[in-house]
């Protein structure tokens, strides 16, 4: 008889103690192979605990569950490097949520992932924690602020999405990935495409002439230095917060068409 092989069989523990698991693709970073770094398993260490704690004196659970939030906010932020680099983790977040939520349900998803981050490092002396306000009340009253960017470039003083043109024998899907690179050197791939947001029709001559324009959406990880072509009229460009990035494009076409991809791709918007 024949043994089959279980999740613990084929686990590895690198050098510093880390699990890693292969042939199980992250859904987060479409990566095959997962790395279960020990602030992962702390944090499932103090979830666990939790669910017992909360089971045996329910009259402390609701400070029980806040100082576990606490504390996996804490362990999310030394993953990521810090409270100063914490803004650039965003990928280590949809990581752990993948995992976390498959296991213990939603209530560990990426947006209450955030939000225990940010009570971490918005009390971080924990003391000053009122144990008596539930989290649902913390999540109202924390200052959440999207990390989340969009690049936008300045064509000759309007503020634009990166664009450019099908060539023969393209899809627009193959046309968006070609021209953003080579117009501003930002890389995707199909694996981060979420769908077009958005099509403008434009008439020339009475109804002769028509001019598609298609606004399509990707989702990257990093935010990578931009480039933009001088000769094509581009004066600069930026990553911007979500919010100012509605305020700051020039065409209302373009706002709506970022207001439904965000919808698309579930992202909120933090006023």
């Amino acid at each position: 008889m024949i043994k089959e092989k279980t999740f613990e069989d084929i686990k590895h523990i690198d050098e510093l103690g880390n699990e890693y698991v292969p042939n199980r693709i992250c859904r987060a970073t479409m990566k095959e192979g997962v790395y279960l770094d020990k602030h992962y398993k702390n944090i499932r260490k103090l979830i666990e605990n939790n669910l017992v704690e909360t089971k045996k004196y329910e009259i402390i659970s609701n400070y029980h569950t806040l100082m576990t939030y606490y504390n996996i906010g804490k362990e999310i932020t030394e993953a990521q490097g810090g409270e100063t680099r914490a803004k650039y983790g965003t990928a280590l977040i949809k990581e752990y949520s993948a995992l976390l939520e498959k296991e213990y349900g939603a209530k560990y998803g990426r947006s209450n992932l955030m939000l225990m981050r940010q009570l971490y490092l918005t009390f971080p002396k924990v003391h000053t924690l009122y144990g008596q306000l539930s989290w649902s009340i913390y999540k109202e009253i924390l200052p959440i602020k999207n990390e989340n960017k969009v690049l936008i470039l300045n064509n000759e003083g309007e503020w634009v999405f990166p664009k450019g043109h099908v060539e023969e024998g393209e899809t627009f899907e193959e046309a968006a990935i070609r021209e953003l690179e080579e117009g501003t050197r930002v890389k995707v791939d199909k694996s981060q495409y979420v769908g077009q947001v958005g099509e403008f029709k434009f008439y020339f001559d009475g109804e002769k002439a028509v001019k598609v324009i298609k606004v399509l959406m990707f989702i990257i990880n990093e935010f990578p230095e931009i480039f933009y072509n001088k000769e094509e009229g581009f004066v600069d460009g930026i990553w911007i917060d979500i919010k100012e990035c509605i305020d700051k494009l020039t065409h209302d076409d373009a706002r709506e068409a970022l207001k439904k991809g965000l919808e698309k791709a579930k992202i909120p918007i933090f006023y």
